[in-house]
């Protein structure tokens, strides 16, 4: 993936000395585990759906030119995260296991596709083992799309155990002091927000 993006001189330049909370999805999860920069005083970090172990999507349709024009030079690195960095910060994982739905366009031509083999746990673009990560603090999994996991009901309390995972349970985030620090998936562009995205991500910073 490459250095880390130019906003993370701006999270350096408007948060210089607070404690960094980071929220990810999809993609955004890569792009801030590239954010290693000691003017970021990164606290914890949460991921949605991250592709951690990269992207068998993005080889199946890294040839693809729609594909190509859409996701651009990152879109073709998902294929093979060897390079990457482990994240700044203690990390916890949260996983979606609803592989087909209409509301997530994307899975339908996952699935026509046959990008996953029978049997493969995904969220209709990551496969529930691809999101998995040396190191996780806590991980869990919640009944959700890739597209739509942060507007889950069940997304902001992940440590009940509502499949028999609990493992979230305990692992405080503290949200008090700390700026958060929202990546989104789409562009894989990294912006300081206030509006719903962190207002759903604040969510997360208090789960114990």
């Amino acid at each position: 993936m490459g250095p880390a993006p130019p906003s993370h001189s701006l999270i350096a330049r408007e948060l210089a000395g607070r404690a960094l909370c980071a929220v990810t999805h999809s993609l955004g999860g890569i792009v801030v585990r590239h954010m290693h920069d000691p003017r970021l005083a990164w606290q914890r970090i949460v991921m949605l759906a991250p592709p951690n172990q990269g992207s068998q999507v993005a080889g199946a349709f890294g040839g693809n030119p729609l594909y190509k024009w859409f996701y651009g030079p990152a879109g073709q690195e998902l294929a093979d995260p060897r390079t990457w960095p482990a994240p700044p910060a203690p990390f916890a994982v949260i996983a979606g296991t609803h592989g087909d739905a209409l509301s997530n366009p994307p899975s339908w031509v996952v699935r026509r596709a046959r990008v996953f083999a029978t049997g493969v746990v995904h969220d209709g673009t990551v496969a529930v083992d691809e999101t998995r990560l040396d190191g996780m603090a806590a991980f869990a999994t919640v009944p959700a799309t890739h597209t739509w996991i942060m507007n889950h009901p069940q997304s902001p309390a992940p440590h009940e155990n509502r499949d028999g995972n609990d493992a979230l349970r305990g692992w405080n985030m503290d949200a008090a002091g700390c700026a958060l620090v929202c990546s989104t998936a789409t562009s894989g562009r990294t912006r300081l927000a206030s509006g719903s995205a962190c207002s759903v991500a604040a969510s997360f910073m208090a789960f114990s």
